[in-house]
């Protein structure tokens, strides 16, 4: 079955690829590893360490791809490989999602968590008729090819998403923005993982354009560490980011009386 399968070997592969990378571009440089050391505040020995295994943690990483300005996505990308191209669901297929949340959610255990019919069975005590009518829908929407035995054979590779129109994203996106809006306002928790700025600017739009590329830039900067390298670390938390920008209409808020 095609989907995300355990990729640390892989990982493990890319990171020492990417301190090739990065040891080359040193000694193009003439930065000696002493030097290294002084900068990243450690010893020689631990920085030769460093840069010999795939140990190496994500901040000093993120630290060398800065100081050698190499795109941290070309680090721990695996050589020779390029990055797969993204597709996106049909209208058909969103459609059947958004009106069946359901199938959406016995899609997700069989292709993003590469899980058989027979695990989604077992693990939420589905009938056999349930399970048929399940694979049936996604075989009439193209996304398997049904083979005997429920053997499944999935006709759509990774990466794969729903658009900017989506129903199905704009109705994850509304609930995700009410989770957002409770942890960081309703549930008041003093934990540095929970924070909100909310900065109301007057800026001429070329400035306010430009600030909302840095801000996507960062984004997706970091959203490269998580899909590329770090999604399936045992040290890895869940978070969710969100940034938003509008025109502010003043008469939005409460005037006071004078």
């Amino acid at each position: 079955m095609h989907g995300f399968q355990d990729n640390t070997p892989t990982l493990n592969l890319s990171i020492q690829n990417g301190l090739t990378l990065i040891k080359k571009e040193l000694k193009a440089r003439g930065i000696k590893y002493s030097e290294l050391a002084e900068l990243m505040d450690t010893s020689e020995v631990t920085v030769k360490r460093m840069l010999n295994s795939a140990n190496i943690s994500l901040s000093r990483m993120m630290f060398l791809s800065e100081l050698l300005n190499i795109d941290l996505a070309e680090l721990l990308a695996p050589r020779g490989k390029t990055k797969p191209t993204q597709s996106f669901f049909t209208e058909e297929q969103d459609k059947a999602f958004f009106e069946e949340p359901k199938l959406w959610s016995y899609f997700v255990e069989l292709f993003y968590n590469s899980k058989s019919p027979q695990e989604i069975e077992k693990e939420h005590a589905l009938t056999e008729l349930s399970t048929y009518q399940y694979l049936r829908q996604l075989e009439d929407l193209q996304l398997i090819q049904l083979n005997p035995h429920n053997n499944v054979e999935i006709l759509v590779k990774a990466p794969i998403g729903f658009n900017k129109k989506s129903k199905v994203i704009n109705r994850h996106i509304n609930h995700m923005m009410e989770v957002s809006y409770k942890a960081v306002m309703v549930d008041d928790k003093e934990d540095e993982d929970y924070f909100l700025r909310v900065k109301p600017m007057r800026l001429t739009q070329p400035i306010y354009l430009k600030l909302l590329d840095e801000l996507k830039a960062v984004m997706d900067k970091y959203a490269q560490v998580s899909e590329v390298a770090f999604a399936n670390s045992n040290e890895a938390k869940d978070y969710q980011v969100v940034f938003t920008g509008h025109r502010l209409i003043v008469e939005d808020y409460d005037k006071v009386s004078l």
